[in-house]
């Protein structure tokens, strides 16, 4: 039978759809503006995702505040950063906590505030490239929102952040408590701005021994520029991608020979690392490069690689993706755009087609040979 080796997106999941943060007292003047998160564990993962619904507590974001009163809207906080500070509150096991500006911004006496917070501080000016024009320009307006100019993707993983954008809080005019909530403060609902995509591993059982197929890297190219803009009308956040920058390369996952390779089994096994990377329309020639290799009994092992567009993809039962006769309505498996918020699973499926021997023998030629006459 026919082994396959094709690549399939097993999982399309939207990420925990935003960072919630939950409020809390605080031992601050209340007349002081603060910002509402719950607290968690240092992130210690390689990656520069953030998992799950709670903002990390060692990374800043930074605000923008309109005051609004009688019709009139003017800046009341521009681009400040906003960190966790630490309160200790005598008991050795009791601590609190909160989100605040350095130095302090306060409440007015009269009229609203308006809040838009991005995620990471670090992305203004944020540059992974060093040239000059990959400079990220973070801004805001009071009736737009907030606008990310010429932001680029870092490579490799070590250079990348996890880029949020806030829904506006409006109508705020004090840190006030909510029942049930941890902090005390304005509660900010940081939503992903960029797409992530992770990948698994595995083989159809071929009846060879496990072991026979180790992989080596994953490499994906991928428009990595554009500018996004919060857009607080109908038409709701978007990113503009440049089409003009050639694709960039990610590794997402590397091994440098076959003794520190991976060994590939039947069970669909998660590899490398997540790569964040810009929502974006799948266009012909968006490529995944694999290299695997391949080990026969005693043999040395023999190194194979393989690009495979994302715009071909098979669905599970082996048929070919955007083929009319064979596609499925299976929105997990057809996808031909990456969206903010979602985390898509590739598995890579391996198939080794068996050597197999049809033994013929060549009939022997009968040739007549006439001796002479005795």
């Amino acid at each position: 039978m026919k082994k396959l080796f094709f690549i399939a997106v097993i999982a399309s999941v939207a990420l925990a759809g935003c960072i919630k943060n939950d409020p809390a007292p605080s031992v601050n003047d209340q007349n002081e503006i603060t910002f509402s998160t719950p607290v968690v564990a240092l992130n210690t993962k390689a990656s520069a995702v953030v998992e799950g619904t709670t903002y990390p507590t060692e990374i800043p974001f930074s605000v923008w505040g309109w005051y609004k009163k009688d019709n009139v809207t003017a800046a009341y906080m521009t681009d400040v950063k906003v960190e966790y500070s630490n309160f200790d509150m005598g008991d050795e096991e009791a601590e609190d906590g909160s989100w605040r500006a350095n130095p302090a911004y306060y409440w007015p006496k009269q009229g609203v505030l308006d809040f838009d917070a991005y995620s990471p501080s670090s992305l203004q000016g944020y540059n992974s490239t060093g040239i000059a024009a990959d400079k990220c320009v973070v801004t805001c307006d009071a009736t737009s929102g907030l606008s990310f100019e010429n932001f680029v993707i870092g490579n490799p993983m070590s250079e990348q952040i996890d880029v949020m954008y806030s829904t506006r809080a409006a109508d705020k005019t004090s840190s006030s408590y909510t029942p049930g909530n941890t902090y005390e403060g304005v509660d900010i609902q940081f939503n992903h701005a960029l797409s992530v995509l992770c990948f698994t591993v595995s083989h159809i059982n071929g009846g060879y021994p496990e072991g026979t197929i180790h992989l080596r890297s994953i490499n994906i190219q991928a428009l990595n520029e554009g500018d996004f803009t919060q857009g607080l009308d109908a038409d709701g956040p978007k990113w503009t991608v440049n089409m003009d920058r050639d694709k960039e390369a990610y590794t997402t996952f590397h091994c440098a020979d076959y003794d520190s390779s991976t060994p590939v089994t039947t069970t669909v096994t998660p590899v490398g690392t997540p790569i964040l990377l810009l929502p974006q329309t799948l266009n012909k020639g968006q490529l995944i490069n694999i290299v695997y290799y391949i080990k026969n009994g005693d043999e040395e092992p023999l190194m194979q690689e393989i690009d495979i567009d994302l715009t071909a993809l098979v669905n599970q039962d082996g048929t070919e993706v955007n083929d009319p006769d064979t596609d499925t309505d299976d929105e997990e498996v057809t996808v031909n755009e990456w969206k903010m918020g979602k985390r898509y699973t590739y598995n890579i499926i391996f198939g080794l087609d068996e050597i197999y021997f049809a033994p013929a023998v060549s009939d022997w030629e009968d040739v007549t040979v006439a001796l002479p006459s005795i």
